[in-house]
């Protein structure tokens, strides 16, 4: 692993040292897993997008989050770090009152 050159910006996805350290261990794992099963590709969990996840407090948001992470199919999603960052805008304020989360 090693922390090789930084910058970069070419959809860099995390190693699962940075995932596990951004995270609580119980969502770092679960996003790692999907990494795996090949569920979504590494470069979809870029810099961007765990560090605004790792900005979601709210564990009940958190968790929902992940929950539609392991559940969706991005087969036919071109930008799938961009997706997910819509998926964590959605649901990052999800208990701060404004529109509930009624589905």
């Amino acid at each position: 692993g090693g922390r090789g050159g930084g910058g970069g910006y070419g959809g860099q996805g995390m190693d699962d040292q940075t995932i596990r350290n951004s995270l609580p261990e119980m969502y770092a794992n679960r996003i790692v897993a999907c990494i795996e099963q090949g569920r979504f590709q590494r470069n979809a969990v870029d810099e961007r997008m765990l560090s605004a996840l790792s900005q979601v407090k709210d564990p009940s948001a958190l968790d929902k989050i992940v929950s539609e992470m392991e559940t969706t199919n991005v087969d036919n999603v071109r930008n799938v770090a961009g997706y997910f960052m819509g998926i964590i805008r959605k649901n990052k304020n999800y208990n701060s009152g404004g529109f509930g989360g009624q589905f």
